[in-house]
């Protein structure tokens, strides 16, 4: 994982990298593979030692699991009008793979981007909470150069095929 604008990246000789975000940079072509929109999950274990949790003040007191900051929560309940929510407490995981499997292993609730998340909820290992969401705004992009080779071009037309068949069974 690589913290820098695309065009740089590219530079580094990779031709082709999975962003989240578009890059504005004027070298760079930012394909839309699938939203970012993430809602309140967990897993049915969770579920059968907590309670249902049908209501934003029952997450509100649920164990909430943290991506990298504890700011996604922080606008979660905005949203979902529950005030004064402290979200201070909870693990807060620097690494996205280590948060997936702790929520899929029952140790809380988490804001899971439902797109990435499509298998574990089809297969019924993550419920989903409510329909508020965070994120709304924000998808996973394929990268590239504005002037993709045609080798490129034809893998980026492949893998987003692959992608939103995927998306939609």
């Amino acid at each position: 994982v690589a913290y820098a604008k695309a065009e740089d990246r590219l530079e580094d000789d990779n031709d082709i990298l999975i962003t989240l975000g578009a890059d504005p940079s004027p070298h760079v072509t930012s394909l839309k593979l699938f939203s970012r929109i993430s809602r309140p999950a967990c897993s049915p274990h969770y579920l059968a030692r907590k309670g249902r949790l049908e209501t934003a003040a029952a997450i509100a007191a649920a164990d909430l699991l943290h991506d990298e900051t504890r700011q996604g929560w922080q606008e979660w309940f905005s949203k979902s009008g529950v005030e004064e929510r402290d979200v201070g407490s909870g693990p807060v995981f620097a690494d996205f793979n280590i948060l997936a499997t702790a929520v899929i292993a029952g140790h809380g609730v988490a804001l899971c981007p439902v797109e990435v998340f499509r298998e574990e909820l089809r297969r019924g290992d993550l419920v989903v909470l409510s329909d508020i969401s965070t994120d709304d705004d924000k998808g996973y992009f394929l990268t590239m150069s504005a002037q993709p080779s045609s080798a490129e071009a034809r893998f980026a037309e492949w893998f987003r095929d692959q992608v939103s068949v995927k998306a939609e069974a």
